[in-house]
């Protein structure tokens, strides 16, 4: 482990980390005692909120029910759903991007096989 890296830096969060997320931001805790009491980085409780308002914004929950669940602004909240639906947008789009070009190549195929054949 790298100097000021926290104990669990990078590793994938369990359910009871989740919960004790969730039970800090009832309280109020700002970010940089949630990572310290969780031992992780800023930047990974930042990650693990925004992944947690996105998921409850997939299952169609309201803004104004995740603003009272997490105890974020309703502001704040909108905003994180902006950006993570438009990053998830510019991977739909490039995963499009790549099946159309295979489509492409494949059509292409088609067509000089067909002309090989009419040789």
């Amino acid at each position: 482990m790298q100097p000021n890296k926290p104990v669990k830096w990078g590793s994938k969060w369990t359910d009871e980390e989740r919960e004790l997320l969730l039970k800090y931001l009832k309280k109020s805790y700002d970010v940089m005692t949630i990572a310290d009491k969780l031992e992780r980085s800023e930047g990974g409780v930042e990650a693990e909120i925004k992944r947690i308002v996105y998921e409850k914004h997939k299952e169609n929950m309201l803004i104004e029910d995740i603003s009272s669940e997490l105890n974020l602004t309703y502001k704040s909240i909108k905003q994180i759903i902006k950006i993570e639906t438009e990053k998830n947008i510019e991977k739909e789009i490039a995963y499009l991007t790549k099946e159309n070009k295979l489509l492409q190549l494949q059509i292409d195929n088609q067509r000089l096989k067909k002309e090989l054949n009419s040789l």
